[in-house]
């Protein structure tokens, strides 16, 4: 999906166009519960934040959402920074200051739900699949937002890729533990 990226275009101008493309196949012939949106990274930011925008717009969402080691946590305070700090291969604190001032420059407050889904409403959000790797620095962005999924009654689906990194399933075709993953996530799917 193209999309306006920061910084250029700070939030929320991704989040706009995700929902322009969602209503764009909605228009065009297709159930929304037959769209799964689904990102790593910032992008498992917005694929959980086009479903949210729907929702407060009061529009039907995906059928299911899907998102890989997601990056949420607009304030960089997650314990596993510190934690996994010395275990993580990509993600570091200071890295992430950069990316937030670039998403969200001076003017967005961090909390906002749409940039930080730690902050959403999740009510009538659509079942979920998440994933990270237990050695990544954004480990408890995936763990808190299947607590506060859950604690909304959203079907749920936590996977942790043990001694696994940041997006972890990119080494598909080169890790049987990518592959029992990306099996499981067909699973759950079809269901």
């Amino acid at each position: 999906m193209p999309y306006r990226r920061a910084p250029e275009f700070q939030h929320p101008a991704q989040i706009e166009d995700g929902v322009a493309v969602f209503d764009a196949l909605v228009a065009d012939g297709i159930a929304p519960q037959d769209i799964t949106t689904i990102g790593d990274s910032a992008g498992g930011n917005l694929a959980v934040a086009i479903a949210l925008a729907l929702l407060k717009q009061g529009k039907q969402g995906p059928g299911a959402v899907i998102a890989f080691s997601p990056w949420l946590d607009m304030e960089n305070k997650g314990e596993t920074l510190v934690t996994n700090n010395d275990t993580d291969a990509l993600i570091t604190p200071e890295l992430l200051q950069g990316m937030i001032a670039g998403v969200l420059g001076d003017t967005i407050d961090p909390t906002t739900p749409l940039a930080n889904p730690l902050y959403a409403d999740f009510a009538g959000f659509p079942r979920l699949y998440i994933n990270a790797g237990s050695v990544e620095s954004l480990l408890d962005n995936a763990t808190r937002l299947k607590e506060r999924a859950e604690a909304a009654g959203v079907d749920v689906t936590l996977s942790i890729g043990e001694g696994q990194q940041h997006v972890f399933p990119f080494l598909a075709g080169r890790s049987a533990l990518v592959a029992d993953e990306l099996a499981r996530i067909a699973d759950w799917y079809r269901k």
